[in-house]
C-alpha cells in the first residue's frame, strides 16, 4: 500500500478485501481441533494396520458392493482421504468468507459488507471516530497479519474492525487516516479548533516519531503484581487443595477434577487477562491522546483521545499497599463495550500497576491535570476519617449501615475535579472532572432512610468507573447535588458568543429571470 496518499475509494464499485489468509486467523482454533482429530484418527489407523487389529473388521463379503472399494483400502489411507476432504470443505468455507467480506473506505465514511445469502453491511462515518487501535492477537502476529479497530462516539460497540490486514497495510492505513482526518481521529474538541499541519506531518514521517514515552512497567513488577493479587492466590489453593485430596484418595480424581475445572478456569482466565493488559506496558504521548502498548499474546496499540477520560478509578489491592502500587482504570468516550470480548475489559485500564510516583507523572503528564491531584488521590488510597483531612467523612452513625467501611467513605472538592474514596481492603478512589458529569442519582435504601443517610451516584457514561459516594448525610447530599450541578455548569467566558446579533431569516429571493 503506498503512503503517498489515501486509498480512498474512487467509486461505488471499489472495495477491497482482506488478506487472503484471514479466515486462517480467526478460525484457527478449530482448524487445530480438526487438524488434532485427524493426525489422532490417522495415527490409530496406522496401529491398527501395524498390530494386525484390523482384521477384526467387517469382511468384503459382508458389506454392500457400493462400499467394498473402501472397506479394502488401508485403515490409515483411508482416514487420509477423509481428512483431506474436510480440508478442502473448510478451505472453500473460508475461501467464501474472505471472498464475500469487502471494506471500503471514502472520504467520509468506512464500510465492511460481509455475507452473501444472509448480507450484513456496517458502515461509520470518519468524523466520529475517536481513535484507530491496530490489535495483533498471537497467531495473526505469526502470520504478520493485524487488525485495525475503529472506535467510534458514542456506539455500544466498535463499528468497525478490519479483521484481518497485513501488518504494515494497517499501519499505513491508520497513519494515512490519522493525517488525512486530522483532528476529527483521536483530538479533543478544544484542539479541534488548532492546525493540523504537526498532525499530518507527523502522520506522513511515521507511526512513531511523534511519540514520547511517558512511563513503562517492568515484567518483575507485572509479574509480581499478579502473584500478590487475590485471584492467583485463590487459584494456588484450589490447586492445591485437589492435588492433596487427590494424592490420599486417587480413586476420587474424577469428582476432583468435576470440582475444580470450574473453579480453575475462570480464576486462570483472569490472572492471564491481567497479565496480558501488564506485560510490556508502555505510554506514551502524542498529538492524538496517550497511546498504550502492550501486550504479551495479543501485542495491543490503543489510544485513549485528549480530553475523552470522563471518570478514573484508581485501585489498590491490600497486597500491594506495602509497595504502593495502583491500577487505574477510566471510562473513555468513544470506546464501545462489546459485551463477550475480553478486550473491552483491557480498554479501561489506563495504567495496570503503578507507583505513586507514575500516578503523578501520569496525570500531570498524560491528562494535564493539576500537580496537587496526586497528592489528594494518594490520601484517598490511604487515609481514613481524621481531624484536618482533605476528605469530608461519613457521619458517626453510618456505622450500623457499613461498620467496616464507615471511616474510609468520603469525598473531596477540587476546583475542576470531584473525588470520592471507598473500601477498606480494596481501596478506590474516584476522580470525576466537574464537566464530565452528566446527571446525579440519589439512592436510599431502608437503613440509610431509617438513619437519615443517602447514596449519591455520579453518572458519566457506561464503563467500568462507576463513582459514587456512600453513606452521606441525606441534607449534605441533597446541598451537595446541588452545588455540583453549580460547578458543572459551563463559565460565561466558556460559552461562545455570537458574534452579531440574531437576525429574522428571510425567505430566499428568486433571481431576476427564474420561472416556475
Amino acid at each position: 500500500m503506498s503512503t503517498g496518499q489515501v486509498p480512498w475509494a474512487q467509486g461505488t464499485d471499489d472495495w477491497r478485501r482482506m488478506h487472503p489468509l484471514s479466515p486462517l486467523a480467526r478460525g484457527w482454533i478449530a482448524f487445530v481441533v480438526v487438524i488434532g482429530a485427524w493426525l489422532n484418527t490417522v495415527f490409530n489407523g496406522f496401529l491398527e494396520d501395524l498390530t494386525g487389529t484390523a482384521e477384526n473388521s467387517p469382511s468384503p463379503e459382508d458389506v454392500p458392493q457400493v462400499t467394498e472399494f473402501f472397506v479394502t483400502l488401508p485403515a490409515w489411507l483411508l482416514y487420509t482421504g477423509f481428512g483431506l476432504a474436510g480440508a478442502l470443505l473448510a478451505a472453500a468455507g473460508g475461501a467464501y468468507v474472505w471472498w464475500f467480506t469487502r471494506y471500503q473506505i471514502t472520504p467520509t465514511h468506512v464500510r465492511l459488507r460481509s455475507g452473501l445469502v444472509f448480507r450484513q453491511d456496517r458502515q461509520t462515518r470518519l468524523d466520529r471516530v475517536q481513535a484507530l487501535d491496530i490489535q495483533r492477537p498471537l497467531v495473526p502476529r505469526l502470520l504478520g497479519l493485524a487488525e485495525l479497530r475503529f472506535e467510534v462516539a458514542d456506539a455500544g460497540e466498535t463499528s468497525v474492525a478490519l479483521r484481518y490486514l497485513k501488518h504494515d497495510d494497517a499501519r499505513d492505513l491508520r497513519r494515512q487516516l490519522l493525517g488525512a482526518t486530522g483532528p476529527q481521529v483521536g483530538s479533543s474538541p478544544a484542539a479541534d479548533s488548532e492546525p493540523v499541519d504537526g498532525l499530518v506531518e507527523a502522520a506522513e514521517q511515521g507511526d512513531r516519531t511523534d511519540e514520547v514515552e511517558i512511563l513503562s512497567v517492568p515484567i518483575g513488577r507485572a509479574l509480581a503484581a499478579r502473584v500478590l493479587s487475590i485471584p492467583f492466590i485463590l487459584l494456588v489453593l484450589v490447586l492445591a487443595v485437589a492435588g492433596l485430596v487427590s494424592l490420599f484418595n486417587p480413586h476420587a480424581i474424577g469428582g476432583i477434577l468435576a470440582g475444580a475445572v470450574p473453579a480453575v478456569l475462570p480464576l486462570a482466565g483472569s490472572v492471564l487477562q491481567a497479565l496480558e493488559v501488564s506485560w510490556g506496558f508502555r505510554m506514551y504521548r502524542t498529538p492524538d491522546g496517550l497511546r498504550l502498548r502492550y501486550g504479551l499474546l495479543n501485542k495491543t496499540s490503543q489510544t485513549v483521545p485528549s480530553g475523552r477520560v470522563q471518570a478514573m478509578a484508581v485501585h489498590r489491592a491490600p497486597l500491594w499497599r506495602p509497595f504502593s502500587w495502583s491500577l487505574v482504570k477510566v471510562n473513555v468516550a468513544g470506546y464501545g463495550t462489546e459485551t463477550g470480548n475480553e478486550s473491552a475489559g483491557n480498554r479501561s485500564v489506563l495504567l495496570p500497576v503503578g507507583t505513586d510516583a507514575q500516578l503523578d507523572l501520569l496525570f500531570r503528564e498524560g491528562l494535564d491535570l493539576p500537580a496537587d491531584l496526586t497528592a489528594l488521590v494518594i490520601e484517598g488510597l490511604v487515609g481514613a476519617a481524621k481531624d484536618g483531612s482533605p476528605f469530608s467523612s461519613a457521619p458517626h452513625r453510618a456505622v450500623w449501615a457499613s461498620p467496616v467501611v464507615r471511616r474510609r467513605h468520603g469525598y473531596a472538592v477540587t476546583p475542576r475535579a470531584l473525588l470520592s474514596r471507598t473500601g477498606r481492603l480494596h481501596r478506590t478512589c474516584h476522580v470525576v472532572p466537574h464537566d464530565k458529569v452528566q446527571s446525579i442519582g440519589l439512592g436510599r435504601g431502608p437503613v440509610l432512610w431509617r438513619l437519615n443517610l443517602a447514596t449519591v451516584s455520579l453518572h458519566s457514561i457506561s464503563g467500568a468507573v462507576q463513582p459514587t459516594i456512600e453513606c452521606m448525610d441525606f441534607a449534605e447530599a441533597q446541598q451537595f447535588i446541588s452545588d455540583q450541578l453549580r460547578r458543572g455548569r459551563p463559565t460565561p467566558s466558556a460559552i461562545p458568543q455570537p458574534t452579531s446579533s440574531p437576525t429574522r431569516p428571510t425567505s430566499p429571493t428568486r433571481p431576476a429571470g427564474a420561472h416556475r
